[in-house]
């Protein structure tokens, strides 16, 4: 017996990935420019927010990678269930 989501469960899931995805994103990218800022001011700048910025994009891809396969997955489950109502 196969467990079905609900169209909303799915959704919500898919967008959250998309904010954590764009979150980090952003996030990445602040911490590079401080960074750099912080190197331009001849100071040295935390190490976590080094670790921030070198992580932050790499994480942020794989989020989207599972924010595209979500939306392949939910794609053809309505393609599916329209192919089996005509």
């Amino acid at each position: 017996m196969k467990v079905q989501e609900s169209p909303a469960s799915s959704s919500s899931v898919s967008r959250s990935v998309l904010i954590l995805a764009v979150a980090a994103a952003v996030l990445s990218l602040v911490a590079l420019f401080i960074t750099l800022v912080l190197y331009a001011m001849s100071v040295t700048p935390w190490p976590g927010l080094i670790a921030i910025g070198l992580y932050g994009l790499p994480i942020a891809l794989i989020f989207l990678l599972i924010y595209v396969v979500l939306s392949l997955r939910e794609r053809r489950r309505r393609a599916a269930s329209a192919h089996t109502e005509r």
